[in-house]
């Protein structure tokens, strides 16, 4: 489903970015596929930017980072197999 958005002109719904607070079993599935993700956007478009919102039980799989809410995590793929923080940005 594709809707529009307020900041980025639009916004697709995704199911690998769902909360799995309730169903610890799909974390290492969704995780991976949001892994995959984020790699083929940086093969693809290595200049561009993509923004992917999500829950802090999410990003702590991806990142191992306990994040505010509204906190920004910015990563890229490590060259191997995960992700490398190179950048937070906290709200007040």
């Amino acid at each position: 489903m594709t809707r529009p958005g307020k900041a980025f002109g639009k916004a697709d719904d995704w199911e690998a970015l769902a909360s799995f607070f309730d169903k610890p079993h799909r974390d290492p599935e969704l995780t991976e596929r949001v892994k995959n993700r984020i790699g083929t956007y940086s093969t693809r478009r290595p200049k561009g930017t993509v923004v992917m919102v999500t829950h802090n039980v999410n990003i702590a799989a991806l990142t191992g980072l306990s994040v505010g809410t509204g906190e920004v995590v910015v990563v890229r793929p490590d060259g191997c197999c995960g992700l490398k923080v190179v950048g937070r940005i906290r709200v007040d």
